[in-house]
């Protein structure tokens, strides 16, 4: 970006007589400001003042007339010389997810928050947060993140919008770079052609950009072919982006702009390169408040030479320039990488003084690169004659603190606790090292730790111990104990280390994982489990890596709840199996040498309980897979939500309906893996209440016809799971009486089946079942009528649970099965009717409850309720006149006999 402000056009002389003394009181007054006050004036605005002083002591605001100019020392600006609404040029020198740091003269810093970039930018970010988008949303939404829009090292005019403290104490400079605030002073009288502007991009239209100048009344446009060189050499040929700040050239084609207040005009405007390299404020009238930081002088004349800097003037004005800016400017600078190889926290061994200031000493480092030590930072005690010690041409060590790019200044410090510190920046902090620090703060998910004086670190709630962390002892983890813990991740984005404090990765004496380059086929590697899931466990290392563990390289045993068996946060020992770098994916194996396996099967002996015992349990805790329970005998068991019912359409409903403290009267115990399963399925428990349970193979008979589970569907067949771990396949030819090229169009994994064993294999431990209707259904319908009661009871009993809550979920509670009522039509489709019925209750009809005809958005049909969905809080409709006037007579006769009952009831009473 082009780093000066030029500013041009011609402007009317002006009628008084400009003053050049440079004394301190006027020096920045221009001539409308010499107007002498009258002395009943003075004595006013002096009670005025008196008045208003306890007011303004807090937060200065600046003013033009309060300028001081001091001929005998020119000091670079420091904070104490900033105040509300002064300008000043600074340089972009971080960029951050909301909120951009400049650098500012005299070595200081400021936050541009990004509420502060632009009216339009804001505008976005508003729209942005009334739609709660997701991350998904915000990417899809077109709106530039603040690292697309700035880049290291642009410069930028910027305005002081508030000098306080910041959450830990330190002096805070909050900026702004919206255009509105930086061209505050500007009147639509001041634009001329040729006139150069700060101003930033407010839309982008089909043949150019809307640009916002920041000045009342004034639009700007940018047409397309006067930004496209400006594109290509400092956008990397992008488009301009909402937000983005640009130096623009107005081109009136006229000397002034003839704008009167109140009326609305719109100018073009170029930020073609060429056009603005040239462009320098000549010697016209500039109102003072006119002047922006950046802008390029075309002559300013010395006054007077200091050993600190030179006294000017240039226009109207007169003016300092420290010493540290009276050789290259800012943009030049930065082309020649004016810093080098140098990195923040490097220490130099070789700091050769050029001068010895009062305020600080200068220095030169190698590669004649400029460098500012303050006397505070000279060492960590008092030094009594700086001159003395840091005399012309000594050396001296020191250590890189951070770069000024408005100064061109290295700020340095020699201070030698400083120089022995380890750790100075998130650069001398790598994934995988031990580290020691200090307990700062305990919050709800983790604790806040200090590594230094400016590295801080965050250890979540996961890693405070080897097992689940579910209850933090305050007394262990006080303010200002002591901690080793090994880094996990360094967060350079957002400025933090994540740690560890699991002892088990702090002692291991396996390869610390941080880089794929470390992979080596069949080593072995130790982590934490970071995910569980039903098809396996991610595994995570060190610097982001992680690794997959497959549902079948869990163990040797079959795990059927992998969340029963792992926890989130345990530390594990893996081994490598393949890794693709490009994909960053590694598959791991759990079964490592000769440890024993997780979730080995235990003798069901040990729970005193046997496979096929019914009993009754009481629900402590719900998860997405299941119900945690409660035996009577006190020991903790599973019910997986597959086990709930022998309807899968239910399962889901019922998970919901239960809540700690619900008894659950007739479980029935299934099998052991790592703690006891419990299955609730009515077929299970009446077979477990006939038969014996079938535990093992050699119980297995021919003929036997037996309740299971689907648990895997291959191409070859589906094999079916059944009570004590027991598994039998049934290939594709007994898997369904018709021929089906795809088996997952009837069954589904976890789905209720019943099985007929066909065949048995006692020497190599396996069974073939059937599942075909013919072998599997011999004419007894007392079978389909209890799975229909039972399902019907089910979501009697989920709907009684659902009417209870408050809320909108109440409005089912009017609403019943049979009942005839109004259905309002909200869209019409192919497949059928959606709307509401009269109580507000979402409703559907499809086509085959509808009558023949059109159907208009709007309507009112009667209609009949054929079936209510309590988890999805709706009703299925018919509108069909005849379906309505057939249960309606149903009902009418229904009710003539039950009145008759009653009287012939009351009669012979």
């Amino acid at each position: 970006m082009e780093a000066n402000f030029p500013r041009g056009g011609v402007a009317k002389k002006q009628s008084h007589e400009t003053k050049n003394r440079t004394d301190d009181k006027d020096l920045f007054q221009t001539g409308e400001d010499d107007t002498k006050i009258e002395k009943g004036q003075k004595r006013k605005k002096r009670n005025e003042k008196k008045g208003t002083e306890k007011k303004n002591k807090k937060q200065k605001v600046f003013n033009p007339k309060s300028i001081q100019y001091n001929t005998g020392q020119i000091q670079q600006l420091s904070i104490k010389m900033l105040s509300t609404d002064m300008l000043v040029l600074g340089c972009v020198k971080e960029v951050h997810d909301y909120e951009v740091i400049l650098s500012l003269p005299g070595g200081l810093s400021g936050v541009v928050p990004i509420t502060n970039i632009s009216d339009a930018y804001h505008d976005q970010l508003k729209q942005l947060a009334g739609q709660c988008g997701t991350e998904d949303d915000i990417e899809d939404s077109g709106i530039h993140s603040l690292h697309e829009i700035f880049k290291i090292g642009t410069i930028l005019p910027s305005k002081v919008v508030n000098i306080g403290k910041n959450t830990k104490g330190k002096t805070a400079i909050k900026l702004t770079i919206n255009p509105k605030a930086v061209n505050q002073e500007f009147e639509p009288s001041h634009i001329r052609d040729g006139l150069v502007l700060f101003s930033s991009i407010a839309s982008q239209e089909d043949h150019g950009y809307v640009v916002d100048l920041g000045v009342k009344t004034v639009k700007a446009f940018l047409k397309n072919k006067d930004a496209e060189r400006y594109i290509q050499l400092h956008n990397d040929g992008y488009p301009l982006m909402v937000g983005q700040s640009i130096i623009c050239k107005v081109e009136t084609g006229k000397d002034k702009l003839d704008m009167l207040s109140g009326e609305s005009r719109t100018v073009t405007v170029t930020i073609d390169p060429n056009k603005l390299s040239s462009k320098e404020v000549g010697e016209k009238d500039i109102p003072f408040r006119s002047l922006i930081p950046g802008m390029k002088v075309k002559t300013a004349t010395v006054d007077q030479v200091t050993g600190d800097g030179v006294t000017v003037k240039f226009l109207q004005y007169g003016g300092t320039i420290h010493r540290s800016h009276l050789t290259e400017n800012p943009d030049k600078a930065l082309k020649n990488k004016q810093f080098g190889q140098l990195t923040v926290c490097q220490i130099v061994e070789n700091a050769e003084v050029t001068h010895a200031g009062t305020y600080n000493v200068l220095f030169k480092l190698p590669g004649d690169i400029k460098a500012t030590c303050g006397l505070k930072n000279l060492s960590d005690g008092k030094i009594a004659d700086v001159r003395s010690i840091f005399k012309h041409g000594s050396e001296h060590r020191c250590r890189v603190m951070d770069f000024h790019y408005i100064d061109q200044l290295v700020t340095i410090t020699l201070k030698q606790s400083i120089l022995d510190q380890k750790y100075m920046s998130l650069q001398d902090i790598k994934p995988g090292d031990v580290v020691e620090c200090t307990v700062e703060t305990c919050v709800e998910k983790g604790i806040g730790v200090k590594l230094s004086q400016n590295i801080h670190g965050y250890i979540p709630n996961l890693h405070l111990a080897n097992s689940t962390f579910k209850t933090r002892d305050v007394k262990e983890f006080h303010e200002g104990k002591q901690l080793k813990c090994r880094v996990l991740k360094v967060d350079e984005k957002k400025r933090n280390v994540i740690l560890t404090h699991k002892k088990m990765l702090l002692n291991t004496k396996l390869p610390i994982l941080t880089d794929f380059d470390q992979l080596k086929s069949g080593m072995d590697v130790e982590g934490y489990i970071a995910k569980i899931t039903n098809k396996g466990v991610l595994v995570a290392f060190f610097n982001e890596i992680k690794g997959w563990v497959p549902r079948k390289q869990l163990s040797t045993e079959n795990i059927e709840f992998p969340e029963k068996v792992f926890f989130k946060g345990q530390v594990v020992k893996a081994k490598v199996l393949s890794w693709n770098e490009e994909k960053k994916k590694i598959i791991l194996s759990f079964n490592v040498g000769a440890k024993s396996s997780f979730g080995t099967k235990e003798d069901e002996s040990e729970d005193g309980m046997k496979i096929g015992q019914i009993m009754q349990c009481e629900v402590t805790g719900k998860t997405e897979t299941g119900l945690d329970v409660k035996l009577p005998s006190s020991k903790q068991a599973f019910l997986p939500i597959k086990h709930l019912t022998d309807s899968m359409e239910t399962s889901h409903l019922l998970l919901n309906m239960y809540n700690p403290g619900d008894v659950i009267e007739n479980v029935m115990y299934l099998s052991r893996n790592n703690m006891p399963i419990m299955t609730a399925r009515k077929s299970m428990i009446e077979y477990g209440k006939e038969q014996v349970a079938v535990t093992s193979i050699d119980q297995i008979k021919i003929g036997m016809m037996i309740p299971g589970t689907i648990r895997n569907i291959m191409s070859y067949g589906v094999f079916v799971q059944f009570a004590g771990h027991l598994v039998g396949l049934s290939p594709n030819k007994f898997a369904s009486g018709s021929k089906l090229e795809d088996l997952n169009t009837i069954y589904h994994q976890g789905q209720p089946v019943i099985a007929m064993v066909t065949e048995v294999d006692n020497e190599k431990n396996r069974f073939i079942v059937s599942l075909r209707m013919q072998d599997c259904y011999h004419g007894n319908i007392d079978i389909g009528i209890d799975l229909l009661s039972t399902y019907l009871q089910e979501i009697d009993s989920a709907w009684n649970k659902v009417v209870e809550k408050k809320g909108k979920k109440n409005k089912l509670r009017s609403v019943k099965i049979g009942q005839v009522t109004e259905f309002i039509v909200e869209d019409c489709s192919e497949d059928g009717l959606l709307g509401h019925v009269t109580n507000g209750v979402k409703g559907i009809c499809t086509k085959e409850h509808m009558d023949d005809g059109n159907y208009e958005e709007g309507s009112k049909l009667k209609c009949l309720v054929l079936f209510i969905d309590p988890e999805n809080k709706c009703v299925e409709v018919a509108v069909n006149k005849h379906i309505i006037k057939t249960v309606n007579s149903k009902q009418k006769s229904k009710h003539k006999v039950s009145c008759t009952v009653q009287q012939m009831c009351g009669s012979g009473c």
